[in-house]
């Protein structure tokens, strides 16, 4: 998925495409606020290796992503081999030049954000705050009985439906 200045013309073009006849420029959403690390002075390379198992999981879920990802004719292969690089992340040197878990991922969100863009995906990295339903689901998704900050199920449910707007 290289970035290429034909593929950002495209990308604009199709967005003011569907602008033009009153459609919305982004056809799916998929939340990733709750990866992002706060502090990334404290994060180590187990913290990054987990986000990216932890991203390739919830991701595989996610319908707009699961389509491509389903067995057929239209099966993204290249899509499939981002979502491994996501689970396989660690620090390795490349010709004597070290490449750091943080610089993978990085690298992979980078080439996430390009996937989404072509494919109209929004990419929201605010925290998430589903209703208690879409919450369970995505967790379920990801296949965890804990995110990467700790956090049991229970106590992300009840941080989220506490918080304000949410009930």
């Amino acid at each position: 998925m290289p970035k290429t200045v034909e593929g950002l013309v495209r990308n604009h073009q199709a967005a003011a495409a569907l602008r033009s006849t009153g459609k919305p420029a982004w056809s799916a959403t998929i939340h990733l606020g709750a990866y992002y690390i706060a502090d990334s002075d404290v994060a180590t390379d187990h913290t990054y290796a987990e986000i990216g198992k932890s991203m390739a999981r919830y991701l595989r879920g996610v319908a707009c992503i699961k389509k491509q990802l389903a067995d057929g004719d239209e099966f993204n292969f290249e899509l499939s081999d981002l979502l491994d690089g996501f689970e396989c992340i660690s620090t390795w040197q490349d010709e004597g030049e070290l490449i750091t878990a943080a610089t993978e991922l990085a690298s992979h969100m980078d080439q996430l954000y390009d996937w989404c863009d072509a494919n109209r995906v929004w990419v929201d990295t605010q925290k998430f705050r589903p209703s208690k339903e879409e919450f369970l689901t995505a967790w379920n998704h990801a296949g965890t009985p804990e995110n990467v900050s700790g956090e049991t199920v229970d106590d992300q449910v009840e941080h989220y439906a506490s918080a304000p707007g949410m009930g």
